[in-house]
């Protein structure tokens, strides 16, 4: 995943959208060359790229529905929780993920 997992960050470049994350995750095609460029230059000057946690409920939602590869919030997960990776968190909490995944799906409200 680019450089997002190498060295110490001291402040926040840009917040990176789901699906520009997703796709840096599982280095697909669909991210720009300019967004990759953007967030390796980043990561050169050591500045971290945000992601907000509304985006990683968006996530569990995108794997449950089977819309994005199994194990991407996990792995998205582990990456933030690295004390030197270059992405962070921004709040909405991930308390709310919790609370998400605890939600039963099997209203047709969900189908």
């Amino acid at each position: 995943m680019g450089g997002l997992g190498s060295e110490r960050y001291t402040m926040i470049a840009a917040v990176l959208d789901t699906h520009t994350v997703i796709w840096l995750l599982h280095a697909d095609a669909r991210l720009s060359t300019g967004a990759l460029r953007a967030i390796e230059t980043a990561a050169a000057q050591q500045i971290q790229v945000a992601i907000s946690s509304i985006s990683l409920v968006e996530t569990a939602y995108l794997e449950e529905k089977g819309r994005i590869p199994v194990g991407t919030l996990h792995g998205l997960l582990a990456l933030l929780d690295k004390p030197e990776s270059q992405l962070v968190e921004t709040p909405v909490s991930r308390s709310i993920i919790t609370s998400l995944l605890s939600i039963s799906r099997d209203s047709p409200r969900y189908a």
